[in-house]
């Protein structure tokens, strides 16, 4: 791609490379408004000649909360909706549905001292024991929880109670999963709280997802490189999920991972890296079997964003004397 430099090299991404090639705009068929690569207010990609944006099937419905103050053009938010099989919707709050009706159903991704990690989730425990002050110095704020590692703030009485239970003897693979719905909020962290504190979500099950940094495509101010984007955080979650229900391919977590520059891959058990040689005994949907790559076109457009930008001399400047896709 010459001077375009690919975020994710090792990725199953579609090529995008005639992308940079646009140079018309379209007039969205639903709010009319011209754009040039995509309608991120309608999350509508144009009827025209340019070859259509890939297709990713997910295994769960997700829901995305955005805050109203929230730049359409700077959200990744409708990078998931036009990219997914219709499994998106987006709502901008306080316009939400009561989702205590579905309680059962519904997972909140979302930093909260209750909240509990994916593998766990998927064994069926629903709240962890915390360390006293969740493993906070004396007056630290919530916001501090977000730049620690799960097991920094979790009680190890929660690996003990796991064992008792017996959840280390169900099967390697889940025949389905314990949720067919999973809420996203788009904000900031501030605006994320008020949010979260409505009494149509904070009764659901929270769910923490790994650290990884961001690829960002550009600096963000006093904000940690782990801190993701929207549609990173959906892919997180999309991969974490695939992978402790149904295990990820050797191959995958030989060479593509280190693409997401986690801190270590100490999440992934052992067992559930499966050699793609290996006769997986037990009969399986072709949805179900191990990772290597089904969700990663969610990451096409923020993939193309990045490289975009990063072809321009000065990103971090030139940045806000461009309009990325309005």
């Amino acid at each position: 791609m010459g001077k375009f430099k690919n975020p994710y090299p090792n990725l199953n991404i579609d090529d995008y490379s005639h992308l940079y090639e646009i140079d018309s705009r379209f007039k969205c068929s639903k709010c009319e408004r011209s754009r040039k690569f995509f309608c991120y207010t309608c999350s509508k990609f144009p009827d025209t000649d340019n070859k259509p944006p890939p297709k990713v099937k997910i295994p769960f419905e997700i829901n995305i909360i955005k805050h109203k103050q929230e730049v359409d053009g700077k959200s990744t938010s409708s990078h998931a909706k036009i990219l997914t099989e219709d499994q998106v919707e987006i709502f901008i709050y306080p316009n939400i549905p009561d989702y205590r009706k579905e309680i059962d159903d519904v997972v909140l991704i979302f930093v909260s001292p209750h909240a509990v990690d994916i593998k766990s989730l998927l064994e069926g425990q629903k709240k962890f024991k915390l360390k006293n002050n969740y493993g906070l110095a004396r007056g630290e704020l919530m916001g501090t929880l977000l730049m620690k590692d799960l097991n920094e703030i979790k009680d190890e009485e929660n690996d003990v109670k796991m064992l008792e239970n017996g959840h280390e003897k169900k099967s390697l693979f889940l025949d389905k999963l314990p949720f067919k719905k999973a809420i996203f909020i788009d904000s900031t962290w501030k605006q994320c709280r008020s949010i979260f504190h409505d009494e149509r979500l904070n009764s659901l099950t929270a769910v923490i997802i790994q650290h990884r940094k961001t690829i960002f495509w550009r600096k963000q101010k006093d904000v940690p490189d782990w801190f993701l984007s929207t549609i990173e955080a959906i892919h997180q979650f999309l991969i974490e999920v695939h992978i402790q229900a149904w295990g990820i391919e050797k191959h995958y977590f030989d060479n593509c991972l280190q693409d997401f520059r986690y801190h270590n891959t100490d999440w992934i058990p052992k067992e559930k890296i499966i050699d793609s040689e290996m006769d997986i005994s037990e009969k399986r949907d072709k949805e179900k079997v191990p990772y290597n790559g089904q969700y990663d076109n969610i990451l096409y457009f923020y993939s193309f964003f990045y490289s975009f930008i990063h072809s321009l001399d000065n990103p971090n400047a030139e940045f806000k004397s461009i309009k990325l896709v309005d």
